[in-house]
């Protein structure tokens, strides 16, 4: 179970002034209200074993009592922020992982739920809440026309499946995961039953593979190390900060390489990411309303996140099969060929810092695996003493520039969706400023049975999640702008590109069931190879919903809400 670093009453004391903190001063940063959010936001559940419900509420009535009588067991982000704390000190003081355990639960409602709970939408801006993740499937390069994949075919979301509450429910073992499931939703347990106001569509059980997979997804890479930090504190202690600053030669970062983001970019109500000014550390506006002053968000959205879900199916031996011939015909080792796809190596190494071979101290080691960027970078070495542990070491190595996408290349997956530093690949005119307002929190977990090598034929894949205050900004763009495109900037010149299509979830913008291309940069001989990719990632179905504040969730079982709280 990995754990974020975060701060709180159980986080270690501020060092002394003379030395570096994890926890310095941010009185510029806001107080997040944490006993409102929703715990899988901002916290994030990291529980093995996760269970999604899709409900259809039949009798909105009937469903508001069932909400009134659970809006208590609605994890908060203080719960799970104490709770995850709490884990990370005593593992550290015993040297395993601690016998506590938790359960928890979060829920979301589409813009049609909201509506038939009595919440006016109308002053959501956001054009993908609004319409639903099936009118907008084909605009993020889904198959249409009944194709395998279009959402038609979709086992949850697609025309007569379209659910209005998605519950989100964790747990530590499987076991207490059914017990929870079991406890808040007794009567949804079998498809049809329409107890509590509402119709179960579809469930789906995640879990984090077994070992030595443990940490992985299907395809065998190590998952979720580049998430953003979120700036904020937690309390009005100008010390206790939400994210931990243990970078000493970046203020504006958390663990080395993990940006520092303003919490209005994921939660309504805060100040978000300035998209015109490279100065981190300067604010934007409110995320209820845009730079014109424009309402993208009603009052009553405060301290809520949209949440998109994508149920994605992964095709492992397809993947796996495709890497190993072609491995053999440009004459790479299977590893490297994955690593150049993803951008990782498969333990979670970054190419950028291990460009030769897989380095699993590297990877283990969250000091360092996240701490690169694609431009020139000195060697450097950290004036100061650390008295706080928790500070990352004090030297850092030089990087050479990769514009050409040598090392990593262009199109690599985890380059496409977050490019960093990398300003060549921008749009005419952007900045590394305007790609922090892109960032999301990703919350999946994978689904099915690891995949044998002999090949069986069965549903695997993963649960995305991820929170933002728009979708449209933020998940679509990652989809529709940087990894459908050939190029970041959607122009390929003169009929000819550098960079290719993202191979993992990017589709071709203009022919969504055609081949993908990327192009690979390869030594000895040093040569250009563009390869046509088949895709191994399918949507079977999902959602966008919204995640209330719990007082919005206690409104809504009350009766609904009016223009204003």
């Amino acid at each position: 179970m990995e754990m974020p670093e975060v701060g709180g009453a159980a986080a270690p004391a501020a060092a002394p002034s003379t030395g570096w903190s994890s926890r310095p001063a941010a009185s510029n940063e806001p107080v997040l209200r944490i006993d409102d959010i929703q715990g899988n936001v901002l916290a994030g559940f990291n529980k093995d074993w996760q269970a999604l419900l899709f409900l259809e509420i039949v009798d909105a009535a009937a469903f508001r009592s069932w909400l009134g009588g659970v809006v208590d067991e609605v994890a908060t982000a203080a719960e799970v922020l104490a709770f995850n704390q709490l884990f990370k000190a005593v593992g550290r003081r015993r040297r395993r992982e601690p016998p506590l355990r938790a359960a928890w639960f979060n829920l979301g409602f589409s813009a049609a739920g909201l509506e038939q709970l009595g919440a006016p939408i109308a002053e959501f801006a956001d054009e993908g809440f609004r319409s639903g993740l099936a009118i907008r499937s084909s605009l993020l390069g889904d198959p249409v026309q009944g194709a395998p994949g279009s959402p038609p075919t979709w086992c949850v979301g697609g025309p007569g499946k379209e659910a209005d509450v998605v519950l989100v429910l964790a747990a530590d073992s499987g076991a207490d995961l059914r017990d929870e499931v079991g406890r808040l939703a007794p009567r949804w347990r079998q498809a049809g039953d329409s107890g509590d106001g509402a119709r179960l569509l579809h469930a789906d059980n995640g879990a984090a593979l077994p070992p030595p997979a443990t940490g992985h997804e299907h395809f065998g890479f190590k998952d979720g190390i580049s998430q953003p930090g979120v700036r904020g504190r937690i309390s009005e202690d100008a010390t206790d900060l939400l994210t931990l600053r243990q970078n000493r030669f970046d203020a504006n970062q958390g663990k080395p390489g993990q940006d520092l983001i303003w919490p209005g970019q994921f939660v309504f109500g805060y100040p978000g990411q300035d998209r015109m000014h490279d100065d981190p550390q300067l604010p934007g506006h409110d995320s209820l309303v845009d730079a014109q002053g424009n309402r993208r968000a009603p009052d009553w959205a405060r301290d809520g996140s949209f949440l998109v879900v994508r149920r994605l199916l992964q095709d492992v031996q397809g993947f796996r099969r495709f890497v190993a011939e072609t491995a053999k015909q440009v004459g790479v080792c299977e590893g490297l060929l994955a690593a150049k796809l993803l951008g990782r190596w498969a333990s979670g190494a970054p190419l950028r810092t291990a460009p030769a071979a897989d380095d699993g101290r590297l990877a283990d080691d969250d000091c360092r695996n996240n701490d690169f960027v694609y431009g020139d970078r000195a060697a450097a070495t950290a004036p100061g003493g650390a008295s706080d542990p928790l500070v990352c070491a004090a030297a850092r190595p030089a990087l050479a520039a990769d514009p050409d996408g040598k090392v990593c290349p262009l199109a690599a997956h985890i380059r496409k969706m977050n490019p960093r530093d990398d300003v060549s690949r921008f749009a005419v005119g952007a900045t590394p400023a305007d790609t922090r307002t892109r960032r999301i929190l990703r919350r999946g977990v994978p689904f099915g049975p690891p995949a044998a090598r002999s090949g069986e034929a069965t549903d695997r894949g993963l649960l995305f999640l991820a929170y933002q205050t728009s979708i449209v900004e933020q998940f679509e763009f990652l989809q529709r702008q940087w990894a459908n495109f050939l190029e970041f900037d959607n122009i390929t010149r003169a009929g000819e590109f550098s960079a290719g299509h993202d191979p993992i979830v990017g589709r071709d913008a203009g022919s969504p069931s055609g081949p993908r291309r990327f192009q690979l940069r390869l030594d000895q001989p040093q040569r250009d190879v563009v390869l046509e990719l088949p895709a191994w990632v399918l949507p079977t179905g999902g959602g966008y919903f919204f995640c209330p504040a719990i007082p919005v969730l206690a409104r809504l079982a009350a009766g609904g809400l009016g223009a204003t709280p």
